[in-house]
């Protein structure tokens, strides 16, 4: 089961458990997908938060809930590079995910490959523009 942290109204976090057993569905846990373009570390705290309260839901419905897939996107959202890792943490103290006796398990995705490689091209024209209500740019 994924839930999406955006989500404004919360409820496909609690209301996916109950789908899946109405369908006969067997849950084993939750993910959430923060995407690798967050630069708001709320995100991930949300994430988390509608994280515990499905795996909440779901142990209610009777489901044996043991995984917790944290996703996590990018390493250097928001900033410094351990900011996401810091916030993510500090989540799951906050929510004492640990205490639930489930794997966690982390997709670092964008966040073990950005650093990885360089592009270079050359630039065979440049192009200065000056919109009378913005700094001026070079467009290449």
């Amino acid at each position: 089961m994924q839930s999406a942290a955006d989500d404004p109204s919360n409820s496909r976090a609690t209301d996916e458990p109950a789908a899946a057993k109405e369908v006969g569905a067997a849950v084993r846990g939750v993910s959430f997908h923060v995407g690798s373009g967050a630069t708001n570390l709320e995100a991930f705290r949300k994430a988390i938060q509608l994280l515990r309260d499905a795996f909440d839901v779901g142990t209610e419905l009777g489901f044996q809930m043991d995984l917790l897939n944290i996703g996590c996107g990018s390493c250097s959202a928001a900033g410094s590079p351990g900011s996401v890792p810091a916030a993510v943490n500090s989540a799951l103290a906050g929510h004492i995910l640990a205490s639930l006796g489930a794997q966690i398990i982390a997709e670092p995705g964008r966040c073990s490959a950005e650093s990885t490689a360089t592009l270079a091209c050359m630039a065979f024209g440049v192009r200065n523009s000056a919109p009378a209500d913005a700094a001026p740019t070079r467009d290449f």
